[in-house]
């Protein structure tokens, strides 16, 4: 059979595989299981669903969020999402391809890689399986973590593509490699790309000084076109978020060393290598982060032969760069756990603004699996040195008998628990049982590991047929981990369905934010058209986290809102409270967020100020009776600075009725009037337009969100849009009879895209002209 066809049949069995693995969630009746796509992912893809358009804002979810800048339809212009919408894909079947699109591009192109490092397709079948279905890489889809699954999946495209500009001096491949670095920025996972950016470049520094006996201009040249496509691709998220990165809850300059080494890899878990359930998978953790929904296993076969490749090739380049790699990568994923962080934290750009280092978890990953690849292909060849091949065997099953000796004994693994939390120690008693067999379990793949190698050492199995059983065994070890990172739920129309609470609030015709309060997670009322104070995001606004006391989060951890003047001027006219016993509710709680919530829920009972609009059998909805309508017009207004505007909104001697806050002086004649409501003609997440009636001129406030992209028009006439009650949105307005219309327009996305559609050319046009196939670096 020749090489080809052998490649097809390979590839082919591969899609196959996925397919038959993603088969129940491909259709309609199933919806795959995802933590954060589940509370947030699938509801924003139902409206851009729904819109059937680019979507610059989301305005149902903390009082507004930027959509491009903000990431919030984080892959409105990665190429392979937008062809997916552009086909009508259901909302909840996109992340499906999604995954099985990119889990084959991992494999296909870790076999490419591979096969260019040994010249050998059985070593890069090896390779391709164990990365492809790699923890790292597939337990991502648990927590519904499309955009870093899909980063992790592009890194062998980007080293392939380099790795063949620089060997066979072509620009062709430099410039698809560059598009294909600059979606993975599109994907978007900033962080992700990062790490991958950090791996291209010093690949490309060993390839430029490993070749520079061929001259320097020519691989430099490459590089450089590398860079610049990658830029262009990138430039419609990258642009739009640089502009945002001052206006977000993360700060333009991190939040400080604790911020960027929190989810760090306690250095125990490496351990996880051997077993996954050392530390506990899923709801059976126990290590010192608060949870972890995913794994690193790696699989037993590919370690050892890892361990094969660099004992046994060590003076081979690509040994000596993937070694390094993996040994800075898993330093660099221990985070705060080691000295060395400070390190990476002050001396290498960007790394400050991120959190989680232990997400830079895939490369180490991706470089065992180079390894195993390059100790497979050793292996083919045949070596003389069997001793030392045994003792690489020999010290590998020790350290797995160790561990499983210890779980027999108990007494060593329960003495981990000693500085943990009580929960912390339950959990890890509960899953000594599974770790005991998934040690066993380790022995027992160790064992046919070596069974393997002894038949091949031996010539007692056919090259080719011990690649196939090797990434059979491979996919075998890594499936029995992988599976439980898979999961279903019912549909979408069944997962989603609207409950008396839902049917309630839809009766309502005016616009109007609600606050749940232990109510469904996430954005299920997103799924309803029903606008919601909190909500999932992850990179709101800050002004806006500041104004409900939550500075210090992302989260939607609200201490300011028990008070009515906040709820009334943001707009909520609804809280949904459990049926709570409100004799049996504590006075009050340590947790500032959890205090808050209890002050609410009591003051509720003040009719005065809230009346049960609606008793549902799990939920009451309790109506604010001091809401501001979402958008009015003032007569009054007061002046003041920008770290005072909280603290007078909820002074009990401010009326908001009467007056709005404003930073700045427009020079209107103040008039002890009270407000006139406006008419919403049109809301929609790109534009809002309004008609109004007044005999005076005022102040048109709208409790959406104050974002400088944001700009308006009185009868098509433009006017400044003033920030007012500290995060939301005004206007000048005159007297009479006018309409205005709010709109969002960006000129960092509008360059953006024409960058990106520079880079979409000249990565088309480039590997076709004749001057780019001739030229030879």
């Amino acid at each position: 059979m020749s090489d080809l066809k052998v490649r097809t049949v390979i590839f082919a069995l591969m899609g196959l595989t996925l397919i038959v693995i993603f088969f129940p969630v491909l259709g309609e009746n199933k919806m795959i299981f995802g933590t954060d796509f589940l509370t947030g992912g699938y509801p924003r893809r139902l409206l851009e669903y729904e819109e059937g358009k680019l979507l610059y804002w989301l305005p149902h979810t903390f009082a507004g969020v930027p959509g491009i800048d903000a990431v919030t339809f984080g892959d409105a212009f990665y190429p392979v999402s937008v062809l997916l919408r552009f086909f009508r894909v259901l909302p909840n079947q996109i992340q499906v391809y999604l995954y099985v699109i990119h889990l084959f591009i991992a494999g296909v192109f870790t076999f490419f890689f591979v096969s260019d490092l040994t010249r050998r397709k059985e070593p890069a079948l090896i390779a391709a399986v164990s990365y492809m279905f790699t923890g790292s890489i597939f337990s991502l889809i648990y927590a519904g973590h499309e955009a870093r699954l899909v980063v992790n999946c592009l890194l062998p495209v980007v080293l392939f593509l380099l790795n063949r500009g620089f060997d066979r001096k072509r620009l062709t491949y430099f410039v698809l490699a560059g598009f294909t670095f600059g979606a993975s920025i599109l994907s978007p996972h900033v962080q992700m790309a990062y790490y991958l950016g950090m791996m291209s470049f010093a690949f490309a520094v060993v390839k430029v000084y490993t070749g520079r006996k061929k001259g320097l201009a020519g691989p430099i040249f490459g590089y450089f076109l590398f860079a610049v496509i990658a830029i262009l691709i990138a430039a419609p998220l990258a642009l739009p978020l640089l502009k945002y990165i001052p206006f977000s809850p993360r700060g333009g300059v991190g939040r400080g060393y604790g911020f960027a080494t929190s989810w760090s890899m306690p250095p125990e878990e490496i351990l996880n290598l051997i077993t996954p359930h050392f530390s506990g998978i899923l709801d059976n953790y126990w290590g010192r982060n608060f949870f972890k929904l995913h794994t690193e296993y790696i699989g037993i076969l590919p370690l050892i032969l890892a361990f094969i490749g660099i004992f046994f090739t060590w003076k081979q380049k690509e040994t000596k760069f993937f070694t390094v790699w993996a040994v800075f990568t898993l330093i660099f994923a221990f985070g705060g756990h080691t000295p060395i962080y400070r390190v990476f934290y002050h001396l290498l750009w960007g790394v400050s603004k991120f959190r989680a280092p232990a997400q830079i978890f895939y490369i180490f990953a991706f470089s065992i699996c180079i390894l195993a690849g390059i100790g497979a292909d050793k292996l083919l060849d045949g070596f003389k040195d069997i001793r030392r091949l045994k003792s690489i065997l020999i010290g590998f099953g020790t350290v797995i008998f160790i561990l499983f000796f210890l779980t027999i004994l108990r007494e060593p693994i329960i003495s981990l628990g000693k500085s943990l939390s009580p929960d912390k120690v339950k959990m890890l008693l509960v899953n000594i049982p599974k770790l005991q067999a998934g040690s066993f379990l380790a022995l027992l793949f160790f064992g046919i590991s070596w069974l393997l190698i002894d038949l091949l050492r031996k010539q007692r199995i056919k090259t080719l047929h011990f690649g196939i059983v090797s990434s059979i065994f491979i996919f075998f070890d890594l499936w029995i981990v992988d599976h439980n990172f898979l999961k279903t739920v019912d549909p979408p129309k069944l997962y989603y369905a609207a409950d008396e609470i839902v049917r309630f609030l839809k009766t309502e015709e005016d616009r109007f934010r609600v606050f749940p309060i232990e109510y469904q997670p996430g954005n299920y009322l997103l799924v309803h058209g029903i606008e919601n104070c909190g909500g999932e995001h992850g990179n709101q606004l800050k002004r806006y986290q500041d104004f409900i006391g939550a500075s210090n989060t992302v989260m939607f951890r609200p201490t300011r809102l028990d008070n009515q003047n906040m709820l009334s001027v943001l707009n909520v006219k609804y809280l949904i409270i459990p049926n709570y016993d409100m004799k049996k509710l504590p006075r009050h709680h340590p947790n500032p967020f959890v205090n808050s919530l209890l002050k609410l829920i009591r003051a509720t009972t003040d009719t005065l100020n809230y009346r049960i609009a609606f008793r549902g059998y799990r939920w009451t909805v309790y109506q604010n009776i001091k809401v501001i309508p979402r958008a009015v017009i003032y007569y009054n207004y007061e002046v003041l600075p920008e770290d005072m505007v909280i603290n007078r909104l909820m002074s009990s001697r401010f009326n908001p009725k009467s007056k709005v806050i404003l930073e700045e002086d427009i020079g209107l004649t103040r008039r002890d009037l009270p407000y006139t409501p406006v008419r919403i003609i049109s809301y929609q997440p790109n534009q809002v337009e309004m008609e109004y009636r007044t005999d005076f001129a005022g102040i048109l406030y709208l409790s959406d969100n104050y974002y400088p992209m944001w700009h308006a028009t009185i009868d098509g006439e433009k006017t400044e849009v003033l920030r007012a009650n500290y995060t939301f949105r005004a206007i000048k307005v005159p007297a009479g009879h006018h309409r205005v219309r709010f709109y969002f327009h960006s000129p960092y996305i509008d360059l953006g895209l024409s960058l990106f559609l520079i880079g979409i050319v000249a990565t088309f046009i480039l590997p076709v002209l004749p001057i780019l196939r001739i030229i030879r670096l």
